[in-house]
């Protein structure tokens, strides 16, 4: 069983207002000044996926997959694709037929509100493994104040052909685990919108995403003393270099994955350097930035043999809690 995740919250700086450096006894705030595309209105739209689970959740599960249209909309939601190409873990696909991923299979299934949103069906692009990246759903009349759930196999396809849940379970693929999946939202008027999924605020399995316009820019992340988004180290102590182009909350993930193939067909299909298939820690970090460079100290894991592919990723949110844009993923496994 996977150990159960863990969230360290580094709290530096918090609220709308950032503290100078304190002179004497005195200490000056200075207030946060608010550009005007954060007050201007937009459509928005929230996807969760497995929002009340915990690690070992599975997309498999009913209710998985939330889609909201939240009441103060004006329009209507015609079409919602979610692709999981862009996750933090690598060659994540939905698996409708059971090909892919482990044996069991499971197509889209909806779970609540499909006659009150006028669910017109859904269809699958971006063949990869005999799985695919990405799930297309269409919608006659979805309106703002309405919620629509659904679930879909999941899984990772270097557990092939094994029988499920796969190897350490890590055929029960949750929303940690796919962290950075990109969705796009088409709304009545024509307005396409994209965002992509960052951890779910006090939830152990949970992702979630906010689509509105006006976001903020993904960081720019460097590990220092590392060339590149892959390494291997033997420190667990390294420091990250973000860069972001404007004030705000500064958020860094740190998933810890493994490896899991034992019992597999092949001893795993079509594996990659620094691919993991089941998170098993994470950590999370956050920082107040005035913009510019900034440095964050952050700590690495290995709490498994098969473990210590730590995944790097970083958002930023503005002052309304709006989180924007994922980082690309950096993966540092920290071996012995």
């Amino acid at each position: 069983m996977n150990y159960l995740l863990f969230s360290i919250i580094l709290l530096l700086s918090v609220g709308l207002f950032a503290p100078a450096a304190p002179t004497g006894e005195h200490m000056v705030y200075l207030p946060v000044v608010l550009r005007p595309e954060e007050l201007a209105p937009s459509e928005e739209f929230r996807l969760q996926i497995t929002p009340n689970g915990w690690l070992l959740s599975s997309t498999f599960e009913p209710h998985s997959f939330v889609l909201i249209n939240p009441a103060g909309n004006t329009q209507r939601v015609v079409q919602v694709s979610i692709d999981l190409s862009t996750a933090v873990f690598m060659d994540m696909v939905y698996d409708p037929h059971g090909i892919a991923g482990d044996l069991v299979a499971k197509d889209l299934t909806v779970d609540s509100n499909g006659p009150l949103v006028g669910f017109a069906g859904h269809s699958f692009a971006g063949a990869h493994h005999d799985g695919y990246d990405q799930l297309n759903l269409a919608f006659q009349h979805f309106d703002p104040g309405e919620t629509f759930t659904f679930s879909v196999d999941v899984d990772p396809t270097s557990i092939r052909g094994v029988a499920a849940p796969g190897p350490y379970e890590s055929g029960s693929v949750s929303g940690l685990e796919l962290v950075g999946a990109t969705v796009t939202v088409t709304f009545a008027d024509g307005t396409a919108l994209s965002g992509q999924t960052f951890r779910l605020p006090h939830s152990l399995g949970g992702s979630q995403a906010i689509v509105r316009s006006h976001l903020p820019l993904a960081p720019q992340v460097e590990v220092v003393g590392i060339s590149g988004n892959t390494a291997v180290v033997t420190d667990p102590h390294q420091t990250l270099q973000i860069h972001t182009s404007s004030r705000g909350l500064v958020r860094a993930l740190v998933i810890e994955g493994g490896l899991f193939t034992e019992g597999v067909p092949g001893g795993g299909f079509d594996l990659d350097p620094f691919e993991a298939n089941t998170a098993l820690t994470a950590r999370e970090y956050e920082y107040f930035t005035n913009g510019g460079t900034m440095y964050l100290p952050v700590q690495l894991s290995r709490s498994h043999a098969n473990g210590g592919l730590n995944m790097i990723v970083v958002v930023q949110e503005n002052v309304f809690n709006y989180k924007g844009a994922v980082s690309p993923p950096i993966i540092v496994e920290l071996q012995d």
